[in-house]
């Protein structure tokens, strides 16, 4: 409710409208392995994208490539 009021307050709503704002993670410098991969094996299991990645560099879990 409190929303639909601060809406109705402002005399131009649509400047309240703000894209979300992404924080960098662990994964993204590796985003573009991780899609390649995918593409080329759909079922490529997740703990060989861990292997994989980790041999790159990447020092995070698994649970950030499930996602």
């Amino acid at each position: 409710m409190n929303t639909v009021k601060r809406y109705a307050r402002h005399t131009k709503p649509e400047r309240m409208v703000r894209a979300p704002l992404y924080r960098p993670t662990l994964v993204d410098p590796y985003r573009d392995h991780l899609r390649r991969r995918r593409t080329e094996d759909p079922a490529v299991p997740v703990t060989h994208l861990l292997r994989e990645t980790k041999e790159l560099g990447y020092t995070g879990s698994a649970n950030l490539l499930v996602l």
